[in-house]
């Protein structure tokens, strides 16, 4: 029990605790974020051990691993999860499986946010043709696809000086002119 006495000492715990607490936030969210890391390498070793290298549950796990690395800076980590379940959905649902999009945009950003400008741009295109294989080109549901990759393009020429976009507004408007022969 908490004496009477004991009560500036409990103000002065709390007050400390408190500090610590938001001056050490970054380090705070660096121990949650490896926490989640965790349990995300040991659902992976989980499912491996149970059902094997390449269950179709894996994927979504890659997802969360690469998006955990990427948010603690670890890119090359964080490419290697999503190539993986990049290459779990191919495995278990095909070469030209939809399911692929979400982990070659992922990969597209990363390796466009490392310079790889032409594997980024790899990876973007493979969007484009799983999905047109998938549907056919002029289909209304390669859209939002066309839409998604139109978006990404924009953003990229945005983020870098006119000579360095030049390729992302070239194929912007490539994509321009996809949309409208959907449309």
């Amino acid at each position: 029990p908490i004496r009477k006495s004991d009560t500036p000492k409990a103000i002065a715990l709390f007050l400390a605790l408190a500090l610590f607490n938001v001056t050490s936030y970054g380090q705070a969210t660096l121990i949650d974020e490896s926490g989640r890391l965790l349990q995300h390498l040991n659902a992976i070793d989980d499912i491996e051990a149970e059902h094997s290298a390449y269950a179709s549950e894996l994927g979504e796990l890659y997802m969360g691993l690469g998006q955990i690395h990427e948010k603690r800076n670890e890119y090359p980590q964080a490419l290697a999860a999503y190539q993986r379940g990049l290459q779990t959905e191919r495995i278990n649902f095909g070469l030209n499986a939809v399911s692929q999009t979400p982990y070659l945009m992922a990969v597209s950003d990363l390796e466009l946010a490392l310079g790889e400008r032409k594997k980024a741009f790899d990876a973007i295109d493979s969007v484009y043709q799983i999905n047109s294989q998938s549907y056919g080109e002029l289909d209304a549901r390669m859209a939002p696809v066309i839409q998604k990759l139109l978006s990404w393009h924009i953003k990229s020429y945005m983020e870098r000086s006119p000579t360095e976009g030049f390729p992302h507004l070239i194929a912007s408007e490539t994509l321009a002119d996809r949309l409208f022969a959907v449309l």
